[in-house]
């Protein structure tokens, strides 16, 4: 056991090596970035530039407008059915179909490709599997994650799948779908008890509230999954904590497999590699009412921040990168080493050749596509922080200048030396 411990870990240890030896190459050569933009809609006056959705690969693009007597989804430039109020919007990752929440009379609706499908009893959330093919939503009734009350009971929430009904919950967070489309896990909390459902089927139970339900749970590719468990500390004095506002003492690990990882106060983010063969998460660490964070990669803890997100594995699993934020600060970190700072970043993506990075960022009120720490464009806050890469070598953004909705093509051009 000693001996294949020992191995593993030296495993571990030389993988990361050789990412911080990619990560540096990454680096030492800046990119030359070639961009053309071109016009894809106006967008009213009565659109939010914040509610603009669109498909992994940018192609298919929707957003609420206000009318006068409602709101309707806009959708390729055609305007849908008018409702009192319209939320939840979502569209496939492929692209082909457009799903979300309507208010008609108080009542709450499923919208699917222009379709009343089902009238519930909630609020919805909705979530499309990676290939676009299924449906998952969250039905929260009136009252689910408060608290009792003497004016009414508690309401419920449940997961409906391909339109069947999962067991009521006091609460339910963290849905996901596997990468191959085919399972589908949730988090839920009964009666001060959290557990993970796996395609219907409860596993153990831990301890939950409906403040910090727990779990994370996430699929890996080949069958991999990992979620974060975690118990209450108990103390003399937690009834006296918890009417002074203050939360509950929890511990949290993060559970890959077999593999079972250190103690902190929560563990979420749990990341695999599109290989399988390796992990991150992150571990939080609560002092009174400071909150620290940092990524667990592998096994092997790094730098504390303010706050840490986005890990992203490249598609050769041999990098790793992630944002983390101290103050008002963000800095991407790639292989463990900080590279690029910005005010504000956004998801992290590697190209599918693994030689670049990619992301929105932002200094002041100008947002930018970067890549590789090189600056392109300048535009307002982007309308999704999402990039499509229709080849290794160049990338696809939607921008917004006023109110221009932009396509933005980058090529990224080969650098001296390289």
């Amino acid at each position: 056991m000693r001996k294949a411990a020992i191995v593993a870990a030296l495993a571990i240890v030389g993988v990361t090596l050789w990412s911080n030896l990619i990560a540096a190459g990454m680096r030492s050569a800046a990119p030359d970035l070639s961009v053309r933009e071109s016009a894809v809609a106006t967008l009213p006056p009565t659109a939010d530039p914040a509610g603009i959705v669109a498909s992994a690969n940018l192609q298919k693009i929707a957003y609420v407008v206000q009318r006068d007597d409602g709101q309707c989804v806009v959708a390729d430039g055609k305007a849908g059915k008018t409702y009192g109020r319209i939320y939840g919007l979502a569209v496939s990752p492929n692209g082909k179909h457009v799903a979300y929440a309507a208010v008609r009379d108080g009542a709450n609706l499923l919208v699917y490709d222009g379709a009343e499908k089902r009238e519930v009893d909630g609020r919805l959330e909705l979530a499309f599997s990676p290939d676009g093919q299924r449906l998952a939503y969250t039905v929260f009734q009136p009252g689910a994650g408060e608290q009792p009350t003497t004016a009414g009971p508690q309401g419920k929430a449940r997961v409906v799948v391909d339109g069947s009904d999962g067991r009521e919950y006091d609460w339910v967070g963290q849905l996901a779908f596997s990468p191959d489309s085919k399972r589908v896990v949730y988090t839920a909390v009964n009666d001060q008890r959290g557990t993970v459902v796996v395609d219907g089927i409860e596993g153990k139970s831990f301890d939950s509230s409906l403040d910090q339900p727990g779990g994370y749970p996430a699929f890996g590719p080949g069958g991999k999954f990992g979620y974060a468990p975690q118990r209450r500390k108990r103390t003399a004095f937690r009834a006296v904590l918890r009417k002074a506002g203050m939360a509950d003492d929890y511990r949290a690990r993060a559970l890959i497999g077999a593999i079972e990882g250190k103690e902190y106060s929560a563990v979420h983010s749990i990341t695999f590699s599109p290989d399988g063969t390796r992990f991150g998460y992150v571990g939080a660490r609560l002092s009174g009412r400071d909150r620290k964070e940092r990524a667990v990669v592998d096994g092997l803890e790094n730098r504390e921040y303010d706050e840490v997100r986005s890990m992203v594995f490249s598609p050769d699993s041999k990098q790793v990168a992630y944002a983390a934020r101290s103050g008002n600060e963000s800095v991407v970190v790639v292989g463990g080493a900080e590279r690029y700072t910005f005010e504000n970043v956004g998801d992290l993506f590697f190209t599918p050749d693994s030689r670049h990075l990619a992301f929105w960022a932002s200094s002041g009120p100008d947002w930018f596509v970067v890549v590789d720490g090189v600056q392109a464009g300048r535009y307002d806050p982007p309308p999704t922080r999402s990039l499509a890469f229709p080849q290794p070598d160049s990338l696809r953004a939607l921008a917004r200048r006023g109110d221009q909705l932009l396509e933005v093509a980058v090529d990224i051009g080969r650098a001296e030396g390289r």
